[in-house]
């Protein structure tokens, strides 16, 4: 058995070998041949390739060097760039330095080839210029067409090159239409000068087409070159509205005739024809406006005014008899008649209400008059203890003064009494004095207690300040003022320390006071305390202690004080 196992293992590696020999007669035959299209020794080393590149490349350079950048020198360029390829092609390379040689060969090529055009481009643009200083314009136009083709076609096909140059090319485009817009441009400016001359001879029909036409050749202009120099949009949204205020003149004229015949009428106190000539004065306003938006004398804002003096007119029958009755509450309230005043009161917040309804646009009545009726009304019972409060507290600062001065700090009781709330925080107490206030807190407190009063109620101005401390120089600051080493740290009632000889209490200590920051000696408009609080050193004191604060701050240690007229209040 084991002779035959040899005899067939034989004859299977005879069919294997057999089997590979039949294989390889389908086979390809012969390697094919490299061939390339380049001039080139298939059996030329790579390195070869280099060498030859690197002669040619220097022999160009020699010759650009010498300023002999011809034909024959811009062929060896070429060839070397070919040889470069080849051997980058042939010696199959991954490193870094090959590739720079080859961009920096394409680069000297683009720069050779592209030179003469550059030069040409560049001839093209000082004839263009040449020609459009001296007025030829569309050879002007035409040159400078010829230098942007010859620009645009460098750029594409010489990407690489110095010479490729977008800016020109925008240059160029800018010049072609500053040149084709040129004579819109005079055509715009000639006929708006000849307006203008219209215009100081007042000569206006004339002055009218003349800005027509300044106007239609500029938008011509705009519209063809809208990124000409000369497209100037400011200057034909001026010349429109020199045009519409023209045009709208006569118009304008009327309206001013209505409104000073309205006038008139008001001064004879005929109320109807003054109502009608300012109707009349606000319909042609619209009219104005509709026509004519770009004028100087367009304007919503006047017929609102005409509008709303028209309603005004309509209602002064009826808005006189309310204006009597506001001077009569006035009179009763600075009397002290309050049973009076309440009627009186009540009666006019009805009216007003009504009149104010039917009129919305006059301004006989104002939101500011009906909250101040609606607050009288709703006070009427408190006024004679806020009268008796304030008025029989008062003392005169001189002899020349048409007011007079809270002898003390304005206390919790009264502030609580006007405006129905206390806003201190260090303790309340009626008999302290008020504190943690703001401006705007002080001025609502003034405001609504000129009404209670029919009286103008302010903050007491510096120099009013100073002139009821008076001098010093005798003063027991102990006797008269709270400071730190007698206050113990706390605001104290109000006149409980004594007065000084002109019978103020407490102008210095207990609590710093607001003085008014609208008069000439406080021109930076800082918002100014003065007089020391409790906590405030003697020798400061003295030296009347003045020091700012924010509008918006809150100090427990700063209160105020008012200074009351002596006259009836001559405002609304």
């Amino acid at each position: 058995m084991s002779f035959y196992k040899v005899i067939f293992t034989i004859l299977a590696a005879v069919v294997v070998l057999g089997g590979v020999y039949v294989i390889t007669l389908f086979g390809p035959g012969k390697k094919a041949e490299y061939t390339s299209n380049r001039p080139a020794d298939a059996n030329t080393l790579p390195i070869e390739y280099l060498r030859e590149s690197e002669i040619l490349e220097s022999q160009y350079q020699e010759s650009a060097a010498a300023g002999l950048s011809s034909e024959e020198a811009i062929g060896k360029l070429k060839r070397a760039l070919e040889l470069h390829e080849l051997y980058m092609e042939r010696a199959r390379l991954v490193d870094r330095a090959p590739h720079d040689r080859l961009l920096k060969l394409q680069k000297l090529l683009q720069n050779a080839e592209s030179k003469p055009i550059a030069e040409k481009i560049e001839e093209l643009e000082k004839e263009a210029e040449k020609e459009s200083d001296s007025g030829s314009r569309e050879r002007a136009i035409t040159l400078y067409q010829s230098a942007y083709e010859a620009q645009a076609g460098l750029n594409t096909n010489y990407p690489l090159s110095v010479y490729r140059d977008l800016r020109k090319l925008a240059f160029y485009d800018r010049s072609i239409k500053m040149l084709e817009a040129r004579p819109l441009y005079m055509k715009s400016t000639e006929s708006e000068r000849a307006a203008q001359e219209a215009v100081d001879k007042k000569d206006w029909e004339r002055a009218q087409v003349s800005f027509e036409a300044a106007i239609e050749a500029l938008r011509e202009l705009i519209e063809k070159y809208p990124t000409s120099i000369y497209a100037d949009f400011a200057r034909l949204r001026s010349m429109e509205s020199d045009l519409d205020s023209l045009k709208s003149k006569s118009l304008e004229k009327e309206i001013s005739d209505f409104e000073k015949k309205a006038k008139e009428a008001e001064e004879k106190k005929d109320y109807m024809s003054a109502a009608e000539r300012y109707a009349d004065a606000a319909e042609y306003q619209r009219r104005l406006n509709k026509l004519f938006p770009a004028s100087e004398f367009a304007s919503e804002e006047k017929v609102k005014v005409f509008d709303a003096k028209r309603n005004e007119a309509f209602s002064w029958r009826s808005g006189s008899e309310i204006l009597k009755q506001r001077e009569a509450l006035k009179k009763v309230l600075f009397e002290g008649k309050y049973e009076e005043a309440a009627e009186i009161s009540a009666n006019l917040l009805r009216k007003s209400e009504e009149f104010r309804k039917e009129y919305p646009q006059s301004g006989i009545v104002d939101d500011a008059q009906i909250l101040s009726l609606r607050y009288i009304n709703y006070m009427h019972k408190e006024v004679p203890n806020i009268r008796k409060l304030v008025l029989e507290n008062l003392g005169k600062v001189d002899e020349v003064s048409d007011f007079k001065m809270l002898k003390t700090e304005v206390s919790q009781e009264l502030y609580e009494l006007v405006m129905q709330e206390n806003p201190s925080r260090a303790e309340k107490n009626p008999k302290f004095p008020v504190e943690s206030v703001r401006m705007d807190d002080i001025s609502r407190f003034c405001s609504r207690l000129s009404m209670i009063l029919a009286r103008k109620v302010s903050l007491p101005d510096m120099k009013t300040y100073e002139s009821a401390i008076g001098s010093l120089r005798y003063v027991n600051l102990n006797d008269v003022a709270w400071h730190h080493a007698n206050s113990g740290g706390k605001i104290h009632e109000v006149a409980t320390k004594k007065s000084n000889d002109k019978g103020f209490f407490d102008l210095l200590g207990n609590v710093a006071e607001y003085v008014n920051p609208d008069v000439a000696n406080n021109a930076s408009g800082e918002i100014i305390t003065i007089g020391g609080s409790a906590q405030t050193s003697s020798d400061s004191m003295l030296d009347l202690a003045k020091s700012t604060i924010s509008d918006n701050q809150r100090n427990r240690m700063v209160g105020f004080r008012i200074v009351v007229s002596d006259s009836i209040d001559d405002g609304k």
